[in-house]
């Protein structure tokens, strides 16, 4: 009987153990798509927001009460510092990329609340929740123009509207769109690749690259939420998307699709 009533003391012992443990808050930042970051801005007190981007960025809008900390300017841990880590700290970006770093040192310096945008401000617009904007940018159609020499199209790519776009994209007969922004690493690494696959396939394959930043529009027009994104155009038809990075062999086995 002894035995028993020892037994029975050890596993109520390990249960209680483990229902305590199962209670105790996990560390970390809490990624939340843009509706969810919203409602909680709403419910939490006493919050903090920071906006990561740049100051150029910034100004494109942002949104309301949030402070600007460039991630890479160079002091942002420095910066972060200044702030109260007891508060509700809420992390954004332009796609994702930086505020999840961002959110990361957030923690590892005591910050207790930590809530990182997924998508950046690109989601939050794309949801057509509130923003702050100081100028408004209007998409203006530009005119293609024509290479006297040659007598073909010479194509910008800088605040593009819709019937500028659907010219690019039918310029040849396969056409890639690379959807990047200057602050983007994955697009920077991107770059090299698709320099070398389109001159491996010289004629068959035409990429045209398209700053997100520079494209407000054109980036609201497709909800586009995250970069690097890839659009494959057959005779002016969308017919593939990658999103992320993709690898060489990956580029190589869709280019070879489309050609065929």
């Amino acid at each position: 009987m002894k035995q028993i009533k020892i037994f029975l003391s050890i596993i109520i012992t390990g249960i209680l153990l483990v229902s305590c443990s199962s209670n105790k808050k996990t560390s970390g930042s809490q990624l939340l798509t843009a509706t969810d970051f919203h409602k909680k801005i709403k419910e939490e007190k006493n919050i903090q927001i920071i906006d990561v981007r740049t100051a150029e960025e910034l100004a494109t809008g942002y949104i309301q009460d949030a402070i600007n900390i460039d991630y890479n300017a160079g002091d942002f841990e420095k910066e972060i510092l200044k702030l109260d880590k007891s508060k509700p700290t809420f992390v954004y970006c332009k796609a994702g990329g930086r505020s999840k770093e961002a959110a990361e040192i957030l923690v590892k310096n005591g910050f207790t609340v930590v809530y990182d945008l997924k998508g950046g401000i690109m989601s939050w617009q794309n949801n057509n929740l509130p923003i702050v904007t100081t100028t408004k940018v209007q998409p203006k159609v530009i005119e293609s123009s024509i290479e006297n020499a040659k007598n073909t199209k010479v194509f910008k790519t800088e605040n593009l509207s819709v019937e500028d776009f659907k010219d690019i994209t039918t310029q040849s007969k396969i056409v890639i769109i690379d959807f990047n922004a200057v602050w983007c690493g994955p697009c920077k690494r991107l770059t090299p690749i698709l320099d070398a696959l389109e001159k491996q396939y010289g004629n068959k394959i035409k990429i045209v690259k398209v700053d997100v930043d520079k494209n407000k529009f054109i980036s609201d027009y497709f909800r586009i939420e995250s970069i690097p994104l890839l659009h494959f155009y057959k005779n002016g038809k969308l017919v593939n998307q990658i999103e992320g990075l993709p690898t060489e062999a990956n580029l190589k086995y869709n280019f070879e699709k489309l050609i065929k």
